[in-house]
């Protein structure tokens, strides 16, 4: 009696594949980390105008961002009532 062979399918090895790249990128980015982690040690804080427009300016993106999102997805009555808030 012959015994027959199964063949593997590439799917089969999917899951060992992505686990070694997981792996490898991991030891990358924790190099990279430790290169990086003396590089900011002697810079001193800014300041208080320094720190508001930083703020500012992340708020900024976070609304041109929810603009682009509610403008894409075509939520009219959301898109009106955010004209009237802005245009007076």
């Amino acid at each position: 009696m012959a015994v027959q062979q199964k063949r593997r399918s590439w799917t089969a090895f999917t899951t060992p594949i992505f686990l070694a790249v997981s792996i490898i990128t991991l030891a990358i980015l924790e190099i990279y980390r430790r290169s990086m982690a003396g590089l900011f040690t002697d810079l001193k804080g800014g300041s208080s105008t320094g720190l508001a427009l930083a703020y500012a300016g992340s708020l900024s993106l976070v609304a041109a961002q929810f603009y682009t999102i509610v403008k894409r997805s075509g939520w009219i009555g959301f898109m009106k009532k955010m004209a009237e808030h802005t245009h007076g």
